[in-house]
């Protein structure tokens, strides 16, 4: 397991780096890199499979890890290999509302001298709908939904929160809400359990040991910890109003009709990808933005 960093620099520099990664139980990898570049602006990385010197394996590409950089700051970059997701064409333009991409806004994150931030994506929102966030501590909301905090746009169907830490204690728990973009009224929570914010790379043997315990984030300066939290669990059309108004909840179960029909060489993968398609309410798909998805598909190359 590999991640390629790419280091940007002032006129367009690049400097890229492969940087193998360990573990110790074949599920947790980590790294660590020490820039000495000068003149670095941003950065951005992926990871990778390698065998050898040959590259076997890519996550999806389609929505960048792309970061502002600032001298003397350490990063805490507490992330996941993404697999496309079940409905990749939702991250096409043609399926994107023109006011959707007119609010993409450029990709700089604010920070403070201790900085969580908290990133996920929401490709299927409609118009005028934006994302907030509200958790379990004061600065968090408090679980109060008239004090959520919102997110603002960033790249490609991604939404983004910088949250001062010196105020929070870890673990602390949150779940993400759709709001009116214009008034900020609750319109719906995120479906599923409530999501906790403890970064793996902070958790020490002392920490295990006391895992009901609350944390402080360490007094170093200039520390910054990105959470990637994957994609804004939306309630299915067929869940009770209630099912996931309340912060804790249960996972909405997934149908599984054209996976298995895929599964038992009933329908290809292509077929499955218009029918998934023609559920979502999709009148019209591009046959070779589906060639080009079916194509990236675990087993297919």
């Amino acid at each position: 397991m590999c991640v390629k960093l790419t280091l940007l620099g002032t006129r367009g520099r690049e400097v890229a780096q492969l940087l193998r990664m360990e573990t110790q139980d074949g599920n947790v990898w980590h790294t660590d890199y020490r820039v000495m570049e000068s003149g670095i602006v941003r950065f951005r990385y992926a990871y990778a499979i390698y065998a050898g010197a040959e590259m076997v394996r890519r996550e999806w590409r389609q929505v960048p890890r792309l970061f502002d950089a600032d001298a003397g700051r350490e990063f805490i970059l507490d992330d996941f290999w993404m697999e496309i997701p079940p409905q990749p064409w939702l991250f096409s333009d043609d399926f994107i509302p023109q006011s959707a991409r007119a609010r993409r806004g450029d990709l700089h994150t604010p920070t403070f001298a201790q900085t969580i931030v908290l990133r996920v994506l929401a490709p299927s929102l409609a118009e005028g709908e934006a994302v907030a966030l509200i958790g379990s501590q004061p600065p968090l909301g408090d679980w109060k939904p008239g004090r959520a905090l919102r997110l603002s746009a960033v790249g490609q169907c991604e939404w983004r929160l910088a949250v001062s830490a010196t105020a929070l204690q870890l673990p602390f728990e949150y779940k993400y809400v759709i709001v009116d973009e214009r008034t900020g009224e609750l319109l719906r929570w995120e479906a599923g359990d409530n999501r906790v914010c403890l970064p793996s790379a902070l958790l020490t043997p002392e920490l295990v040991a006391k895992a009901g315990s609350v944390v402080k984030i360490s007094n170093r300066r200039l520390l910054t910890i990105v959470r990637n939290d994957g994609i804004v669990r939306q309630r299915r059309d067929d869940e009770l109003p209630g099912d996931n108004a309340a912060p804790a909840g249960t996972d909405a179960a997934v149908p599984a009709g054209t996976d298995a029909a895929v599964a038992a060489g009933q329908m290809s993968p292509l077929e499955m990808l218009l029918v998934a398609a023609q559920e979502m309410g999709v009148a019209a798909i591009s046959r070779e933005l589906l060639e080009d998805v079916a194509e990236l598909m675990p087993g297919r190359g």
